[in-house]
């Protein structure tokens, strides 16, 4: 004789359970007893039934047979969620770190005090090119091409910075100061990133340096330093989507939360010292190697050789201006997002 409770349509019964046999079947004789929880009223069952289960025990001495045991597909853990409609495994993308990315950036809003249950739902599925963007019916798509191969690394990208983004609109409407604050230091040191590869073009060669500087300016387009030619990687800058034509300090944000979601806090912002670092000796070097030329004594070459020169320092000034930019960004979202350790 056992005790045992069984919930019907959300309320728990508590029964008086005894099994016995008959022959090869085992059969349960039931007997309720009241609510579980203590209150009156609602009978969970009737005050006593049979219950017949088809067990058929091994012979004495036989291990039990072993059950296979089916895995069962991750499930959505909270509201808003993923749906997916792609074949990630077609990309080599499982279905799990798509979950697992999910599950940190939940894990992160609910430690911020966030009411996830207001989170707009990103549901992924086949497109064109890897990209994001808001539906008109509320919520986020994230597309993956159907044939080409090589886009994980972008898609997974563009997934963390969807995340991001739902995050900050759950900010924006649940806790609009602490929105504003982070607007205000994000813009900021967003505009001193601008402003900086602005003037690292402009101390270039390119003869289209003038219309790239300008697209930089003015509308945060980054496609230029897609190329690592120049010497600069805008994406330890924060600075991940190439292929928006216009982008705010919204999507500054996200790519940075969306990084640092899949690589931790700590690697991003070690990284970000390194940069500052090498850039540090690296301008170092070439102020040491201004002074010790002789200018003079190359003739005409002279003067181009000092102006190229100069040009050098300028950009390495503008790279690391942009490398300090990156780092207020870092601090501002410790202390405004609670940041700081690895997610």
């Amino acid at each position: 004789m056992y005790q045992v409770t069984k919930t019907i349509k959300g309320i728990p019964y508590l029964y008086e359970q005894e099994s016995y046999r008959v022959g090869n079947t085992v059969k349960t004789r039931s007997r309720y007893i009241g609510r579980a929880d203590g209150s009156v009223g609602g009978s969970g069952a009737s005050q006593e039934d049979v219950q017949e289960t088809n067990v058929y025990p091994p012979p004495e001495n036989t291990p039990p047979e072993k059950q296979p045991q089916q895995k069962s597909p991750p499930t959505d853990p909270q509201p808003g969620g993923v749906n997916i409609h792609i074949r990630p495994e077609k990309h080599k993308i499982s279905e799990g770190a798509l979950f697992r990315h999910f599950n940190k950036a939940i894990q992160k809003f609910t430690q911020m005090g966030l009411d996830i249950s207001q989170m707009e739902k990103i549901t992924l599925a086949y497109g064109r090119e890897v990209k994001h963007k808001r539906t008109m019916t509320g919520g986020l798509v994230v597309t993956l091409p159907r044939t080409k191969k090589g886009n994980s690394i972008r898609f997974m990208r563009e997934y963390a910075k969807a995340l991001s983004k739902s995050g900050l609109a759950m900010i924006k409407a649940q806790d609009p100061e602490k929105y504003e604050k982070l607007q205000y230091i994000m813009d900021k040191n967003y505009q001193a990133t601008q402003d900086a590869l602005n003037t690292y073009l402009m101390n270039t060669k390119d003869e289209g340096r003038w219309y790239k500087a300008l697209a930089v300016k003015w509308f945060g387009n980054v496609s230029v330093f897609k190329n690592l030619r120049w010497g600069i990687d805008a994406e330890k800058l924060g600075l991940i989507s190439y292929d928006d034509w216009s982008q705010t300090w919204v999507d500054d944000c996200a790519n940075l939360m969306g990084e640092i979601h899949r690589k931790g806090y700590n690697q991003v912002y070690i990284q970000n010292l390194k940069n500052m670092k090498d850039s540090s000796t690296k301008l170092k070097r070439l102020i040491t190697n201004y002074k010790q030329t002789n200018f003079t004594l190359l003739g005409k070459n002279g003067l181009a050789k000092r102006a190229n020169e100069k040009k050098k320092m300028r950009r390495c000034r503008a790279q690391i201006k942009a490398q300090i930019a990156m780092a207020h960004k870092l601090k501002a979202l410790q202390e405004i997002m609670r940041y700081g350790e690895r997610l």
